[in-house]
């Protein structure tokens, strides 16, 4: 955690990047409960708003990705459940950088057929609906998986929290 604290340019971004990817590699020490706090920890809580994006580290959202991408079958689901909606509370695409990892994020999550799945289209679904369609635009693949979680949600009368420009954009 400390290192997702290290002030933006005293350290040159590839090295930090190398020293999250060395602490990573040591899984008997950075294991997935270890990681799944750190990550819960970083994230900011719920109606923070902009303060609680202000505190969010840059390198946050690509340590979510590699911490996810190490363990998948501990931390997709529950990493996904307690980050993606709480930063779409703090409006996530209001920081370039956030947004772009929080894009990657789900891109990888909504394409693989884990446990994260549901989570990453339930926050999906909580974007308001000009930020969803830069994610479909970014990842076009989401669309149809998305659209059909989004058809069971319907179906079982359980939209609260989806905002309905976004089911109007998937077409219901």
């Amino acid at each position: 955690m400390k290192l997702h604290r290290v002030p933006a340019g005293a350290v040159p971004v590839k090295r930090l990047n190398e020293a999250l990817n060395v602490c990573l590699s040591l899984r008997d020490v950075f294991g997935p409960l270890a990681l799944r706090d750190a990550l819960d920890r970083m994230t900011p809580p719920q109606g923070s708003g902009a303060e609680g994006l202000a505190g969010v580290p840059k390198a946050f959202l690509r340590t979510c990705i590699l911490a996810v991408k190490t363990h998948p079958a501990q931390l997709a689901g529950p990493v996904a459940r307690r980050v993606l909606p709480r930063l779409v509370d703090v409006g996530v695409w209001r920081d370039a950088d956030l947004w772009k990892g929080f894009l990657m994020y789900c891109k990888i999550l909504g394409a693989g057929a884990g446990a994260g799945d549901d989570a990453c289209f339930a926050a999906a679904l909580m974007l308001p609906a000009p930020q969803l369609q830069k994610l479909l635009a970014f990842a076009p693949k989401l669309k149809l998986p998305l659209k059909r979680h989004a058809e069971k949600l319907v179906k079982a009368r359980d939209t609260d929290g989806v905002v309905a420009g976004c089911l109007k954009l998937l077409g219901l």
